[in-house]
């Protein structure tokens, strides 16, 4: 994660493959920037700090960023309370559980609840 991290004329944006909110939120971040990178979270292994490092970006704790509806979090994940430390290492080990794209540009990042919260950045 974070190939480029302090350059503000690169978008980054980091998701599962198939989300459905991915493909709008790259064509809208097209139209802000022209360089418009993405990873999956599963192809681009991310340490804890380099999370935190988001998560703080962010504003947000690890555990808001689970899908709660997803099939995985309800075999494996409902009803288990970790710390942020164990909730990070879900999202290294388990990325399918993360509910949305992330999307980042310099030193802000957002997550993407709709293609166009990436105005925020």
């Amino acid at each position: 994660m974070y190939a480029h991290g302090t350059n503000s004329d690169v978008i980054e944006i980091y998701h599962n493959p198939g989300c459905s909110k991915t493909k709008s939120a790259v064509a809208y971040a097209r139209s802000m920037v022209n360089n418009v990178m993405e990873y999956e979270y599963a192809k681009h292994q991310t340490t804890a700090t380099q999370w935190r490092d988001l998560l703080s970006k962010l504003g947000k704790s690890p555990r808001e960023l689970i899908d709660e509806d997803s099939e995985y979090y309800r075999d494996h994940l409902e009803g288990k309370d970790f710390d942020d430390s164990g909730w990070i290492m879900v999202l290294i080990k388990d990325p399918q559980v993360i509910r949305g794209p992330i999307a980042v540009r310099g030193d802000r990042a957002v997550f993407l609840e709709s293609a166009a919260d990436i105005r925020q950045l």
